[in-house]
């Protein structure tokens, strides 16, 4: 029971930090500066969670489903990850580019349904419109 705890708290902590380096990254992004919101969401990545967000993003499935679950991410963290790619390919003017940040938005839907017990309507939705884009 203390290690369900445990993990559970780990869980929740995770969950915090990455919505305050998702609220930063938008907060900048607002402002119209995507690429100060990219470098410092990615050393927020890097200082806070150890994380190489590129890295992490440039695994293929199998690889990023074992790194969620050796670092305990849930089905949601995906879904962030996938909107911050979304976000990413939004900003981006190269079509070569934002393809590639629309694949990994995909990518990350795609191992939160793996890792996911449950069937997300949402999650489908928002695949059906990525694939649409791509």
């Amino acid at each position: 029971m203390e290690r369900r705890d445990i993990i559970k708290e780990e869980i929740e902590q995770l969950g915090r930090i990455f919505g305050k380096i998702l609220a930063e990254f938008m907060r900048l992004n607002r402002k119209g500066d995507i690429k100060a919101a990219i470098e410092i969401s990615q050393s927020q990545f890097k200082g806070l969670l150890d994380w190489d967000l590129y890295v992490l993003l440039e695994m293929d499935e199998s690889e990023m489903e074992a790194f969620a679950q050796a670092k305990n991410l849930g089905a949601s963290h995906l879904e962030e990850l996938s909107d911050y790619c979304l976000i990413l390919a939004n900003s981006e003017q190269n079509p070569r580019q934002k393809s590639l940040h629309l694949e990994r938005a995909l990518k990350c839907l795609e191992v939160a349904d793996n890792i996911s017990e449950t069937l997300c309507f949402s999650r489908l939705r928002m695949k059906s419109k990525i694939k649409e884009r791509i």
